[in-house]
């Protein structure tokens, strides 16, 4: 009896101690080696998620053979403090690489102070660290090619950002409201600076643009109310609408010769701007591109051919005395200027011929490629009653005086914006402020348009929204938006 009792508490005293892991959805007995990785934290894996040491991982691929499996670090809404995370956890026997932050990974997380990211990181995603306010810097190492959607933005005391030359494209959104930025080097290998990426950063003093990028987007510099000089590279062929609004301390920008666009609104309110020169490859402005600029004294345009205007690019522009023109004019083409101009200037404002520094040979650029519209099933009656995007987004442009309207305006622009590139196929996640209660009709037009199959999945309040071309609702007469009380009931999931 004594020897049986004896057997009993050994039994009891193993399994007091032991622990367990999970692996493949079996429970393993917990060796002397995942012993030792518990004791840098736990290890959880269940239903395709890991917990190590606090941070939750999503599993992306399993474990073949000597290859490691693939996991990316999930949602984690209480992260706090100094998080490092690692290139390789183990679960079980189970061996995975972190490879990628995902979408939401630490959004919201206040009191998350820095983190480390390893090597083996290729893609930070959208909100990935979206008003992580408590972050002072962030070194991105140099295996990250992409940073997505809003991944830093409102982070309000980040002060340092160290971007790799493997990244190529600044996502929309991504340091906006990063107020604390001073300064900020993109490195050569980005070829496009997203819509919004650096909204509201009202501390950035200067940012110099490298050779390469070919586009600043919608409301790129929006409101860096503290930047006071831009270098654009002869790279860029467009300037988004909107890009430089509210740079309240810019004095002077140079527009180099690749440049062909100049969109909507795109110097407006930059009430320090004095002068500016147009090159000639510019072939259109947008509207109200330079309006507000109370400080603009004198507008050059060293091309021969006038381009084509917006109504009111320099809309209250009180201090405009002159518009300044080649010397070298033929009298057609200055009748021709003259004609482009009229009710363009200010009233007061005069023509100037002078002797204008011509512009360089343009670099070529391809053709881009055309895209065919899906097919229509419109009876031709409500075909000719139905408006373009283009004109659904004229008709919703708000008075530019209105900033609140005019950024939810720009917002949903952006959002326009990225639908007209996305890929077949692709998933365009848009997480849509909980104070805007209604989306313009004009973005339910351009989704039902699109010639890709792109699913749109809004977030908004709560609320889950996915909306693709095949169900997109056709505007009605007299809708000039849709509210989220009626898309909830739409297309809630």
């Amino acid at each position: 009896m004594k020897k049986i009792l004896a057997i009993l508490i050994a039994l009891l005293a193993a399994l007091a101690v032991q622990t367990v892991a999970f692996a493949d959805g079996e429970l393993l007995p917990q060796t002397a080696e995942t012993q030792s990785e518990t004791s840098n934290g736990a290890v959880v894996l269940a239903e395709g998620s890991i917990e190590h040491n606090g941070i939750n991982y999503t599993v992306l691929t399993a474990p073949s053979g000597e290859e490691n499996g693939t996991v990316e670090v999930g949602p984690n809404l209480d992260a706090s403090g100094n998080i490092t995370i690692p290139a390789i956890i183990t679960a079980g026997e189970n061996t995975y690489t972190v490879t990628s932050i995902g979408d939401d990974a630490f959004c919201f997380c206040s009191s998350l102070t820095s983190v480390d990211i390893p090597d083996s990181v290729t893609s930070i995603g959208g909100f990935a660290f979206y008003y992580c306010t408590g972050l002072t810097s962030v070194d991105i190492p140099g295996s990250v090619t992409s940073i997505g959607g809003y991944a830093f933005g409102g982070c309000s005391n980040l002060t340092e950002v160290t971007i790799p030359d493997s990244v190529t494209s600044i996502g929309i959104g991504a340091f906006s409201k990063c107020c604390s930025l001073t300064s900020f080097d993109i490195p050569g290998s980005v070829t496009s600076i997203g819509n919004f990426a650096f909204y509201d950063c009202t501390g950035l003093t200067s940012v110099d643009i490298p050779d390469g990028v070919t586009s600043i987007g919608n409301g790129a510099f929006f409101r860096c109310s503290g930047l006071t000089s831009v270098t654009i590279p002869g790279s860029v062929t467009s300037i988004g609408g909107d890009a430089f609004r509210n740079c309240d301390s810019l004095t002077s920008i140079t527009i180099p010769g690749s440049v062909t666009s100049i969109g909507n609104g795109a110097f407006s309110y930059c009430i320090d701007l004095t002068s500016v020169t147009i090159p000639g490859s510019v072939t259109t402005i947008g509207e109200y591109a330079f309006s507000y600029c109370a400080g603009l004294t004198s507008v050059a345009f060293t091309g021969t051919t006038p381009p084509t205007f917006g109504s009111d690019v320099f809309f209250d522009c009180s201090s405009l005395q002159a518009v300044q023109l080649s010397e070298d004019l033929t009298e057609e083409q200055r009748a021709e200027w003259k004609n482009a101009l009229n009710g363009v200037m200010p009233e007061g404002c005069t023509i100037e011929y002078k002797h204008l520094t011509p512009d360089p040979e343009p670099t070529p650029t391809p053709d881009p490629t055309p895209t065919t519209p899906p097919a229509d099933t419109n009876t031709a009656a409500e075909a000719a009653s139905t408006p373009t995007v283009q004109q659904m987004e004229s008709a919703e442009r708000p008075d530019p005086q209105d900033v609140e309207a005019t950024e939810r305006y720009n917002f949903w622009m952006g959002v326009k914006a990225d639908l007209r590139a996305a890929a077949d196929g692709k998933t365009l996640r848009v997480h849509v402020p909980a104070d805007y209660t209604n989306m313009p009709a004009s973005v339910m037009e351009q989704i039902r348009l699109l010639d890709a199959d792109v699913t749109v999945d809004l977030r908004w309040n709560g609320e889950r929204l996915t909306i693709t071309p095949a169900t997109a609702q056709r505007k009605t007469a007299l809708k000039a938006f849709w509210t989220f009380a009626q898309l909830c009931e739409l297309y809630a999931q």
